[in-house]
C-alpha cells in the first residue's frame, strides 16, 4: 500500500475539546482506590458526577501545589548530597541520593502531568500540535527509558513497519503517555526480558496508526507474564490514568485486550486525520 507522505501545511482549524471515556473509566477507578477507599473495586458509578463537581478542579491545582512545594526542596536536598556537600559521600551513599533524586524529580513531573490530564478529561486541554517525526519520537522514548529498562534487565524494541514518518500530534504530551505506559508495564512484568513495540499502519474505516506492546518472557520461574497484579493496578494507576489522557485527547485509544497467544499487552491507536 502506498502512503504519501509529504509533509502537509500545519492544520489551521479550531481544535476541538474532547471528551474522554477511557480516562474517565480509569479516574474512577483512580478514585474509588485513593480517594474513596471504601468504595467498591468494580463500582459501576460514573465519573460523571466528580468531573462536574466544581470543587475537583480547585481541589486537583490544591493538592498540586502543596505537594510540589516540600519535592522542590527535597530535590534541593538531593543535589547538595550530589554533589558531595557538606561532605563526601560514600559510593552506597551516593547510590541513595542519586536514587532520591531521580524518584524526587520524576514525582514532581507527574503532579504536573496530573493536572493536565485532569484538564483533558475535564474537556478543557488544548493540544499543541505540530507535525512529529515518528522515528525520532520512538527513539527519544526508547532513549528515555533505557537506564531504568537496563537496571531491571529489560529491554524495548521498537519495530515501525507503518511507512509513516509524520504524524499530526502534541509531541511532548504523546512521548510523556508512552514512557508512562511502558515504565508501567516494565514495572508490573518483572520477568519479562523483552518487550516490542510494533507499529503498524491501518487504512480500513479509519486511517490510523496502531503500536501494539509485545511481551516476549524470558524467565524459568514459571510466572505468568500476564500477572492478575497487572489486570488489577493498570485501572488504578496514577500513570495509566495520565497516559489515558493524553492518548485520548489526540483522538486515540489505549486498549488492553484479554491475553493472546501473541504476548499482547495493550494496543494504541491513533488517528493520522487528528479532524
Amino acid at each position: 500500500m502506498y502512503i504519501d507522505q509529504t509533509l502537509p501545511p500545519l492544520a489551521t482549524k479550531p481544535r476541538n475539546r474532547l471528551h474522554l471515556t477511557g480516562a474517565r473509566e480509569a479516574l474512577q477507578a483512580w478514585d474509588e482506590k485513593i480517594i474513596s477507599p471504601h468504595k467498591r473495586a468494580d463500582s459501576e458509578q460514573s465519573i460523571t458526577e466528580t468531573i462536574a463537581n466544581p470543587a475537583l478542579g480547585p481541589f486537583i491545582s490544591m493538592i498540586t501545589h502543596d505537594l510540589r512545594t516540600p519535592l522542590a526542596m527535597a530535590i534541593g536536598y538531593a543535589e547538595l548530597l550530589c554533589a558531595n556537600y557538606p561532605s563526601p559521600l560514600s559510593e552506597e551513599q551516593a547510590n541513595y541520593a542519586r536514587s532520591i533524586l531521580e524518584n524526587t524529580r520524576r514525582a514532581v513531573d507527574l503532579i504536573g502531568s496530573l493536572s493536565e490530564a485532569f484538564a483533558a478529561i475535564s474537556g478543557d486541554l488544548v493540544l499543541d500540535r505540530g507535525w512529529v517525526d515518528l522515528s525520532q519520537l520512538i527513539r527519544e522514548v526508547t532513549e528515555e527509558l533505557q537506564a531504568y529498562l537496563a537496571q531491571r534487565k529489560q529491554n524495548l524494541q521498537p519495530i515501525n513497519e507503518s511507512g509513516v514518518r509524520w504524524i499530526l500530534a502534541d509531541k511532548p504530551r504523546l512521548a510523556k503517555a508512552l514512557q508512562l505506559l511502558l515504565r508501567f508495564v516494565a514495572r508490573e512484568l518483572p520477568a519479562v526480558k523483552v518487550f516490542r513495540l510494533h507499529i503498524a499502519h491501518t487504512a480500513n474505516e479509519i486511517d490510523q496508526l496502531v503500536l501494539t506492546l509485545q511481551a516476549t518472557r524470558h524467565s524459568s520461574n514459571g510466572e505468568e507474564i500476564f500477572s492478575r497484579s497487572l489486570r488489577q493496578r493498570r485501572n488504578r494507576s496514577l500513570p495509566i490514568l495520565i497516559a489515558t489522557a493524553f492518548i485520548e485527547a489526540h483522538g486515540g485509544r489505549l486498549i488492553w485486550p484479554d491475553p493472546g497467544a501473541q504476548g499482547v499487552i495493550a494496543r494504541i491507536h491513533l488517528p493520522l486525520d487528528p479532524g
